[in-house]
């Protein structure tokens, strides 16, 4: 499990291609075939998927929405901006009527 998790950490947080991988892995002595790590990655990506819906259905239905780019994108500033959705309880003031 902690190779999958690896190849994916280096593949899409530190952006490094699976043929990179892949000859890192021949230099340690390795050997496996570049069509392997791509259904491995595929396949791990396939596993996360249903995690990945969880979470945006659990954003999408949260009461308070964040647009991360909200401004101006061609000068580099980008700014955060929360909202409060209304729900029937806080209309109702239960829940500070923010």
């Amino acid at each position: 499990m902690s190779f999958l998790a690896g190849l994916l950490v280096d593949k899409f947080l530190y952006h490094c291609p699976l043929y990179r991988q892949h000859q890192r892995l021949e230099d340690g002595g390795i050997r496996v075939t570049r069509p392997w790590l791509t259904q491995l990655t595929q396949q791990s990506i396939a596993l996360l998927e249903p995690i990945y819906e969880a979470q945006l259905a659990s954003v999408r239905g949260s009461r308070v929405g964040c647009n991360d780019f909200d401004g101006d994108r061609t000068s580099g500033i980008v700014r955060s901006v929360v909202r409060f959705v209304p729900t029937p309880l806080s209309a109702q003031g239960v829940m500070g009527g923010r």
